[in-house]
């Protein structure tokens, strides 16, 4: 239940800090190994991050991309 915790953690928007602080981990490695995260959400992640720099580095809206005013 620990791997399955933390990496919901992460797929829900925290990061390994949160994971670690809620998990009660001393240092970032151990929850490093108890986070399994799925090639999907790296592929999602990895276009975020291209249509990042397509805009100019403009913010993101997390949920449907460059956020504009």
């Amino acid at each position: 239940m620990r791997h399955t915790f933390c990496s919901r953690i992460v797929l829900q928007g925290g990061d390994l800090k949160d994971a670690k602080e809620m998990i009660g981990h001393s240092d970032l490695s151990m929850t490093d190994r108890y986070t399994h995260l799925t090639l999907n959400r790296k592929k999602k992640l990895s276009r975020r991050l291209s249509d990042y720099y397509k805009d100019d580095g403009k913010p993101l809206d997390a949920n449907s991309g460059p956020v504009r005013s």
